[in-house]
């Protein structure tokens, strides 16, 4: 069922996702054999509570979270192609768990004397790869790994110095120019 599920997804979804689905559908699938459960029709809410508490002992209150987003996405998909009993609705079932907004996100900080090695050692040793590069992106303009990913060379447009010392920063999706 599961490579049913991620041959349906191919193509429409990226290779990340799809890598992300499959590992999370295959530790689900791993604990269903470890508790006898051979087939989507022996699966009830009791299960997944069961699975949630499984998932406490291992891994952060986000990434239960997705792994819950995953199984719901798979679910639904078992009831669109009928592999439930008519009744069956599983999807309805997975409860995402709820946080407080803190946990879901960190605030570590590096110290600067620590970027200042790493950033001297990527000057040394690995100048201009892809490591390299995206590090000084993050260091320098504090984005998500997902913003960066994100980025098109389109998106790039040099700052130019006007006559007064203002800086002029291009804006790539629209005409408009921002001073600062």
């Amino acid at each position: 069922m599961i490579e049913l599920y991620i041959k349906d997804r191919t193509g429409e979804k990226a290779k990340s996702t799809i890598y992300k689905d499959r590992d999370h559908l295959n530790q689900f699938c791993d604990w269903c054999e470890e508790q006898g459960i051979e087939s989507v029709q022996d699966i009830d809410g009791s299960h997944f509570l069961e699975y949630k508490f499984h998932l406490r002992q291992k891994i952060a209150g986000s990434t239960i979270r997705n792994h819950f987003s995953t199984l719901r996405t798979f679910f639904k998909f078992c009831k669109r192609i009928d592999a439930t009993d008519g009744n069956q609705e599983l999807h309805t079932k997975l409860e995402t768990p709820d946080f407080a907004k803190g946990d879901l996100s960190h605030d570590d900080m590096m110290d600067f004397d620590e970027v200042k090695k790493l950033l001297q050692y990527f000057d040394k040793f690995e100048y201009a790869t892809a490591k390299h590069a995206m590090f000084v992106v993050f260091w320098h303009s504090g984005c998500r790994r997902g913003a960066l990913r994100g980025l098109d060379l389109e998106d790039y447009k040099p700052v130019q110095q006007r006559e007064n010392g203002d800086m002029d920063l291009s804006v790539s999706n629209t005409d408009q120019n921002l001073s600062y």
